[in-house]
C-alpha cells in the first residue's frame, strides 16, 4: 500500500552549541526526503532499528531528541515519527572508565547515579505547583535526568570489548559455529532481566496458595482487593512493581504508561501462568546455567589443548557482560518510565481544564503546545491530539531505511564501534531471494515450529498462544516474560549479543535476529519453522 507524499516540518535537535533547524518536506512511504539545508543530505542519519524502532508522537520526539543529544552526543532528526541520529555510536569510553573498569565504576558510581536521578524524577511534587509553574521548570528536569542518563552509556564499548574478543577467538577457532557457542557462555549468571522473571514465577507462585486469588487472576479479574488472599498479594505485587514497574517499554516510548502506573499486562501474566505452571519464567530459567556448561566442554573438546588456558582467560573476563548489559537496560528503561511521572503531572492539569481528555494525552501536543496551553487553557487541543494518534498508527506500518543521506561506513569505524554494531545491532545478514525463506542472524540454537504472531506493542501480547513464535521488530526487557509462552523468537533488529538474544539463550528458545523485514513480510498467523543456529526463517504455510 502507498500512502500520498506527506508534508512535515522535522526539527534538527542537536549538541547544546547548535542552532539550527532542519525542515524535510515532501517525502513519502520510501523516506525519500527533500532537504532544505543541502549540507545534510551529505551526512548519514541512522535509524537504529535495535533500541528505536516504532514511531513516536510529538511530545515523545522532544524528549528523545534530548536523551540522544545528552545520553549519546548525536544530533537527531525525526521522519514520519521514526528518529534518524547522525552518526550514531555509543559515546567514547573515558579515560577513568578504563582505569578503573566498567563493573567497579559502573556499580560503585554510574547506578547509585541513575537510581537517585529516578527516584527524585517520581518523587517529584508536581501537584502542588500550578501549570504555569510546572511547565517553566520540565525542560531544567529534562535536561537533568538527560545528562545523568548518560552514566548508562559511557560504560558500553568498555564491558562489550571483552566478549567481543572471546567471540573473534572462537570463530577463528570453532569457525561459524564459534560466535554462537561463545554467546552461550555468557548465559546463566545472574542479572536483572532474569530477577525480574524470578519475581514473576514467585508472584504465580503466592497466588497458587491464595485460591480465591488465583482463581480470579486466572478469570482476568484484577480487582484483588475484594478477594479473599488479596491482602496478602497486593503488598508483594507492589513491592515488585517498586523494582521493576517503572521500566518504560521501550527506550523510545515515553508515552506508553508503566507497569506501575498500569499493572493489566503483569497480572495477566500471572494468569497465565496459573493456567499454565510449566510455563513460568523460573523453570527456563535454571536450565540457563546448564546450558552454559554444556556450551563451555563443546568449546572445549575443539580447541586444541595449547589453546585452552587463552580460552579460559578469554571466558573469564566476559563474565559480567550479561550482568551488566541487562542492568544498564533495566537503569535506562526505568528513567524513561520514571521522566513521564512530571509530564503526565502536567497532563492532568491540562485534562481537568479541559484541553485535552486524559493525561497520557499530553504526548501528542507538540513543545510549543504544551508551553502555550500550560499558560493559556482557553485552547482545546483533543482534535489534534486524535488526528496524531490516527497518524502514529498509519506510522507504525511503515518500514524505515536503515539510514537516509549518506551511507554509513562500517569500514572506517573504530574496531569497536564495528563490534557493536555487528554483534549489538546485527549489521551484515545477506538478504534471502527466495521470498519464502527470510534470513537472519542464528543467535539460540534449535529449531521451533509454530503459528506467527506479529506482536508491535506488549498491549498486543495476549494474542501470543503457548508455541507460537513471536515475531516484533525488538525485545526490551519488559518483554522478556513472552519468552516462556513463545516456542521462538524472531525480530527484525539486534545480533548475537542484543537483549532478544541473551533473554531467548536464558529460556531455552530458537530465536533468529537482525532480519530486517521479518514483521513486514511474515503473514500473521503463518505456519513458520525458525532455525535458531542457521539464522533462518522459513514460510511454510501462509
Amino acid at each position: 500500500m502507498r500512502l500520498p507524499p506527506a508534508e512535515a516540518v522535522c526539527t534538527l535537535v542537536s549538541m547544546p552549541d547548535w542552532d539550527e533547524n532542519l525542515n524535510l518536506r515532501s517525502f513519502d512511504l520510501e523516506f525519500n526526503v527533500v532537504w532544505e539545508e543541502a549540507s545534510h543530505a551529505n551526512e548519514s542519519w541512522v535509524f537504529d532499528r535495535l533500541h528505536y524502532p516504532r514511531p513516536q508522537p510529538p511530545l515523545t520526539q522532544h524528549i528523545h531528541a534530548r536523551f540522544m543529544t545528552h545520553g549519546f552526543g548525536v544530533p537527531t532528526i525525526f521522519v514520519n515519527g521514526y528518529s534518524f541520529m547522525r552518526d550514531y555510536g555509543p559515546p567514547p569510553t573515558t579515560q577513568e572508565v578504563e582505569a578503573r573498569g566498567p563493573v567497579d565504576i559502573w556499580q560503585r558510581d554510574f547506578k547509585p547515579r541513575v537510581q537517585a536521578e529516578c527516584l527524585k524524577l517520581r518523587s517529584g511534587d508536581y501537584d502542588s505547583v500550578s501549570a504555569p509553574e510546572l511547565v517553566a521548570s520540565l525542560e531544567a528536569i529534562l535536561t537533568e535526568a538527560t545528562k545523568v542518563y548518560r552514566n548508562t552509556t559511557n560504560v558500553i564499548f568498555a564491558f562489550m570489548r571483552p566478549t567481543s574478543v572471546l567471540i573473534q577467538f572462537c570463530e577463528a577457532e570453532s569457525g561459524d559455529e564459534g560466535a554462537g557457542l561463545a554467546a552461550r557462555l555468557l548465559q546463566g549468571y545472574g542479572n536483572a532481566t532474569s530477577a525480574a522473571g524470578f519475581g514473576l514465577s514467585e508472584l504465580t507462585e503466592l497466588a497458587e496458595r491464595l485460591p480465591a486469588a488465583a482463581a480470579a487472576l486466572k478469570a482476568g479479574n484484577h480487582d484483588l482487593e475484594a478477594v479473599e488472599g488479596g491482602a496478602e498479594f497486593l503488598p508483594r505485587l507492589r513491592s515488585y512493581l517498586d523494582e521493576f514497574g517503572w521500566r518504560a517499554e521501550g527506550w523510545n516510548l515515553e508515552h506508553i504508561p508503566t507497569w506501575a502506573e498500569d499493572p493489566s499486562l503483569v497480572l495477566d501474566l500471572i494468569g497465565r501462568y496459573l493456567s499454565d505452571p510449566e510455563r513460568s519464567p523460573a523453570a527456563a530459567l535454571r536450565r540457563s546455567e546448564a546450558e552454559r556448561e554444556a556450551a563451555k566442554r563443546e568449546l572445549e573438546l575443539k580447541l586444541d589443548p595449547s589453546k585452552l588456558s587463552r580460552f579460559r582467560e578469554l571466558a573469564a573476563a566476559a563474565i559480567d557482560h550479561v550482568a551488566i548489559s541487562e542492568e544498564r537496560a533495566l537503569w535506562q528503561l526505568q528513567m524513561v518510565g520514571s521522566v513521564r511521572v512530571p509530564y503526565v503531572a502536567l497532563g492532568r492539569k491540562l485534562a481537568a481544564a479541559g484541553v485535552i481528555d486524559v493525561a497520557n494525552d499530553i504526548f501528542y501536543l507538540t513543545w510549543d503546545e504544551v508551553l502555550a496551553a500550560a499558560n493559556d487553557v482557553s485552547k482545546r487541543h483533543q482534535g489534534d491530539v486524535e488526528a496524531r494518534k490516527a497518524e502514529l498508527a498509519a506510522q507504525e506500518k511503515l518500514l524505515p531505511p536503515t539510514f537516509i543521506g549518506v551511507a554509513p561506513s562500517m569500514s572506517r569505524a573504530p574496531s569497536d564501534l564495528a563490534a557493536v554494531m555487528r554483534h549489538l545491532r546485527g549489521y551484515g545478514v545477506e538478504p534471502s531471494t527466495d521470498a519464502s525463506v527470510i534470513n537472519g542472524m542464528g543467535a539460540s540454537r534449535g529449531v521451533a515450529r509454530g503459528r506467527a504472531r506479529i506482536i508491535v506493542n506488549l498491549s498486543d501480547s495476549e494474542r501470543l498462544s503457548t508455541g507460537d513464535i513471536l515475531i516484533c521488530r525488538t525485545t526490551s526487557p519488559p518483554w522478556t516474560p513472552l519468552f516462556s509462552i513463545a516456542g521462538g523468537v524472531v525480530t527484525d533488529a539486534g545480533g548475537i549479543l542484543s537483549h532478544s538474544a541473551i533473554c531467548a539463550r536464558e529460556y531455552g528458545i530458537p530465536c533468529v535476529v537482525g532480519t530486517q523485514v521479518a514483521t513486514q513480510q511474515v503473514p500473521e498467523g503463518a505456519m513458520i519453522e525458525i532455525d535458531g543456529t542457521k539464522g533462518s526463517v522459513t514460510i511454510l504455510q501462509a
